[in-house]
């Protein structure tokens, strides 16, 4: 079997717009999948679009993308997608990041995405990781976990 990873730029960045390096979670220095739909992020910040047709968390990013109405925002939230999913059978590999700030702060909630999986019987093997926060060395480490976690299911 042949496998092939295609790894976008986290983000569209670059389009001088105002605010956009000021934030580390915000902007150039944030990674989100989403369209944005507020100016002046939704002419080039197309990330979901990008990921979506050329490869067919936070509350900050998703109002500063998506606009102020919560109900936008549910297309992305994976414990939303969870409870509504009716397709085949899956099986989640999820690694959490133990010092992450975002998780003590209580904006990322993965034990809601656990409750509604076991609800919906989708397995889900949750891997808390020690010493480990938000940051992309984080995403490198276990990147390679990942991906052979989903190719065991390509040629099933």
């Amino acid at each position: 079997m042949s496998l092939t990873q295609v790894s976008s730029n986290k983000c569209a960045g670059g389009c001088n717009i105002e605010g956009e390096d000021e934030s580390w979670d915000f902007g150039t220095g944030a990674g989100f999948y989403v369209d944005a739909t507020e100016d002046p992020w939704k002419k080039n910040y197309r990330m979901y679009s990008y990921i979506t047709e050329e490869c067919p968390w936070g509350q900050k990013a998703f109002s500063g993308y998506l606009g102020s109405d919560r109900d936008t925002w549910q297309a992305y939230d994976a414990t939303v997608l969870a409870a509504s999913y009716s397709g085949p059978p899956l099986d989640v590999l999820i690694d959490q990041g133990r010092d992450d700030q975002f998780l003590s702060a209580n904006q990322l909630l993965p034990d809601n995405l656990i409750a509604v999986c076991s609800e919906k019987k989708i397995p889900v093997v949750f891997r808390l990781q020690p010493g480990y926060d938000h940051s992309y060395f984080f995403i490198y480490s276990f990147m390679s976990d990942h991906i052979k976690h989903h190719a065991k299911f390509l040629n099933a």
